[in-house]
């Protein structure tokens, strides 16, 4: 094993590591608290310290001692050093040069090279080939890549999260227990009507066998199927005091301000809003004061929340509800005495927590009641239905053995990565694409990460809320937020991944031909584009100051942009009876206008600049790739190729690939040989020619022979000059005796079994050079001129 293997090996074990000990860190860092975590990076600090000033340092000294202490040798002697030779094995040397010589001026027509033409076609079907190759290597990478990641984002979902987000949503829109529904509220009263009739008897009114009601238990929603995790809350954000600015001429004293999310009431009182003063039982009766308490994001676990009239932000004063629905009537009952929603609320927000056990997934239920400019209360119901908990009994096998595949894809990545670093290649050199290889799996590893910590994050809370003996609420926001966050990684690795996908795709001539069309046609589109956004721009402002106070989708100037562009590409369909019903010519003017102009006119033209240099390149790039070697005729020798070497013996296999790609060998298969056309259109082949024979070579190959012979015989003759033992000398004088010319070719008759190596090699040398006869030489002559040799390749009698 070379060098290269073992430092292959330290980077995968030191990236092997690097990964699990981040996995641990990340799956069980949360559960040891802040305290424990300094205290263990406090010690590995110390430890990391002590270990560079104190013991490596002690370490080097000893080490360098002991070896200093074993090297002790003495000085090299750099001096040359005379050494006497034999007169018979310098002339030796000197036959050996002659006929190093000879073989060298015979070997320099032997080949003659090929013309730059040549060179240049071999040396692009080389590099067409490795392109390939690398090819090849990324689409079955990445084509596996795909189908695991989709295979894992599916698995993630569940197929029956719209049904439970539609119950949900029903359960608390519809009036219930003669609760208003959620769109019938307008005042207070039927907000607190709504609290007590829908929010408290739902959450906890469970009808079980012969419809009996259990009332006193902890919360379950009809058929006990849908758990309602911890309590409710109630979370209300304030209108600061003196926010109402109104006319001077027009006082009015119930004037309360307009609610904003930036600009809101963050001090603390006392209960029915009084000014906060700290009295002696206090802490007894913080249960009491904690609803006029202000909390901010973080002390509540509370998120930013996207409504139809703000952006409301976390935090506000937070009054929890019971866990049945004796204890929820009292709280909601203190609340209203205290005056907890009065005219200077700007919005409260309805929190409860629901899992569902058959479908294993949760709902997060967040009912937002805001106060409009008017006064009255505009109810929305946002409900997040996530798959937070995986539980391996009830996982899919399917996607259990795509989460290994990911895995073991992401690893191999990995390797590719580090082998580049480790050969010290430069990105620059394989393009942008590298960079986006290095983002994929810096994704894919946040992926993982994200998806660990997310379940490990959603148990720790569960084992929070049983040890409260579910007795209070537990926010699961965060865990909402990690799954959202996996959501958008998983999307942008998707897309990351088929763009990659499309860029490995381009060996076929249609991809390339629509990224030519898009690269040559991108002025031109980009011109259109803009006309046709400041067209849609121009008509969303004249449709939004005409018909937004008739109209709810023109309200907005967003909401008109958005209704503008989704009917100008076809998404959705404008009703003419809403414009009709505006009452203005103006109105139906613009729809027609829309409809004519941008549906029809610019849609079309941006169509028809597309499809023109669509047509135009494909024209182009077919009459080019018609005479060049393809992908798939690479496929199809790589096949051909494999399926000969599983045919044929180990020691007949053809080469490697590196050996055929450098035109060590024929690169491809026969069966890809059969006509002329295949043949133009194949990898490197020898271009060299053979030289002829000429009756100078004739000469020049008796005069190697000869020399070779003698060369020979002078070897055998210093080889002999050793002296022999008694039984070596008998067992030659016999062989000498009863051997002849025909013989010796054949090989010696006799058992050879107790001959010494030393003598055997003697034997078999004598044997060939007196194998050297007449019809002998003219037989090697012919062989010397129909094999190639190397110049320092040892010359082999028969």
């Amino acid at each position: 094993m070379n060098r290269q293997f073992w430092l292959h090996m330290a980077w995968t074990i030191a990236t092997a590591v690097i990964i699990i000990s981040l996995t641990i860190l990340l799956l069980y860092g949360m559960s040891f608290g802040p305290v424990k975590s300094s205290m263990w990076i406090t010690a590995f600090l110390i430890a990391l310290l002590h270990k560079i000033f104190i013991i490596d340092p002690i370490r080097i000294s000893i080490v360098a001692l002991w070896r200093a202490y074993r090297s002790k040798s003495a000085p090299p002697d750099y001096g040359f050093q005379k050494k006497l030779i034999s007169p018979e094995r310098q002339e030796l040397r000197n036959i050996k040069l002659r006929l190093d010589y000879l073989m060298k001026k015979f070997q320099e027509g032997n080949w003659k090279p090929s013309d730059h033409k040549e060179e240049r076609q071999s040396e692009k079907r080389e590099k067409l080939l490795i392109h390939y190759d690398r090819v090849f290597y990324d689409l079955l990478m990445y084509t596996f890549y795909m189908v695991a990641l989709l295979l894992i984002v599916l698995g993630s979902k569940s197929d029956l999260s719209y049904y439970s987000t539609r119950y949900v949503q029903d359960f608390f829109t519809a009036g219930r227990n003669e609760g208003p529904p959620t769109n019938q509220i307008l005042t207070e009263n039927e907000l607190k009507s709504y609290l007590n009739n829908t929010i408290a008897r739902q959450l906890h009114d469970a009808r079980f066998y012969q419809s009996r009601t259990i009332r006193y238990k902890p919360g379950f929603l009809d058929g006990r199927t849908v758990k309602v995790l911890g309590v409710a809350r109630l979370r209300q954000q304030r209108i600061p005091e003196e926010s109402c600015s109104s006319v001077k001429s027009i006082n009015h004293v119930n004037c309360s301000g307009y609610f904003q999310p930036s600009n809101q009431d963050t001090k603390n009182y006392s209960a029915n809003w009084a000014p906060s003063v700290y009295f002696q039982y206090y802490p007894e009766y913080w249960r009491l004061l904690q609803p006029f308490t202000y909390q901010t994001a973080e002390d509540s676990d509370s998120l930013p929340l996207f409504g139809h009239e703000h952006y409301y932000r976390g935090g506000g004063y937070v009054a929890k509800l019971g866990r049945n629905h004796r204890n929820s009537q009292k709280v909601l009952n203190y609340l209203f005495k205290s005056n907890w929603i009065d005219n200077r609320t700007g919005v409260i927000f309805i929190e409860v927590n629901l899992y569902c056990v058959n479908a294993n997934l949760f709902n997060l239920v967040t009912i937002v009641a805001a106060r409009t400019t008017f006064g009255s209360f505009s109810m929305e119901v946002h409900v997040k239905t996530a798959k937070l908990l995986f539980m391996l009994s009830s996982l899919d096998w399917e996607v259990f053995i795509a989460f290994i595949l990911f895995c073991i894809i992401i690893v191999l990545f990995i390797r590719r990565l580090v082998i580049r670093v480790a050969y010290k290649e430069s990105f620059t050199d394989h393009g942008i694409w590298e960079y986006v290889d290095v983002v994929l799996i810096v994704f894919s590893i946040g992926t993982l990460a994200l998806f660990f910590v997310r379940n490990n994050y959603v148990v720790s809370l569960l084992h929070y809320l049983e040890d409260n003996r579910k007795n209070t609420f537990v926010s699961f926001a965060y865990a909402a937020m990690f799954d959202d966050f996996f959501t958008v990684i998983s999307a942008m690795l998707v897309c990351i991944a088929t763009i990659r996908l499309w860029k490995i795709l381009h060996f076929a001539v249609m991809f390339r031909v629509f990224s030519k069309t898009l690269y040559r046609s991108v002025g031109t589109v980009i011109f259109t584009l803009a006309i046709l956004i400041v067209f849609m721009v121009s008509i969303s402002a004249a449709v939004h100051v005409i018909n937004g106070g008739s109209i709810a989708r023109f309200s907005f100037f967003g909401k008109t942009l958005a209704t503008v562009m989704t009917f100008s590409s076809g998404f959705v369909d404008l009703d003419v009876e809403e414009v009709r019903r505006s009452g203005t010519l103006v109105s139906f003017i613009l729809y027609v206008v829309q409809a004519i102009v941008v549906n029809i006119f610019l849609i079309n033209l941006l169509v028809t600049i597309t499809l023109f240099y669509f047509s135009v390149l494909r024209g182009e790039m077919s009459e080019r790739e018609t005479k060049s070697y393809t992908f798939w005729q690479f496929i199809r020798d790589e096949y051909y190729e494999m399926k000969d070497n599983r045919s044929k013996p180990k020691r007949q296999q053809k080469g490697n690939k590196s050996l055929r790609l450098r035109g060590g060998g024929t690169y491809f298969s026969k069966s890809s040989q059969s006509t002329k056309n295949d043949q133009d259109s194949k990898g490197p082949e020898k271009v060299s020619v053979r030289s002829k024979y000429t009756p100078e070579k004739a000469g020049l190959a008796n005069e190697i022979i000869s020399t070779q012979m003698d060369y020979l015989e002078r070897y055998i003759s210093l080889r002999c000059a050793i002296p022999c033992d008694n039984e070596e000398l008998q067992e030659e004088s016999e062989i000498r005796s009863s051997e002849t010319v025909s013989k010796v070719s054949k090989g010696p008759e006799r058992s050879n079994e107790n001959v010494s190596p030393k003598h055997k090699f003697r034997v078999d040398l004598r044997k060939k050079a007196s194998s050297a006869n007449a019809s002998d030489k003219k037989r090697r002559i012919t062989k010397i001129l129909n094999k190639d040799f190397t110049l320092n390749r040892p010359i082999r009698s028969t």
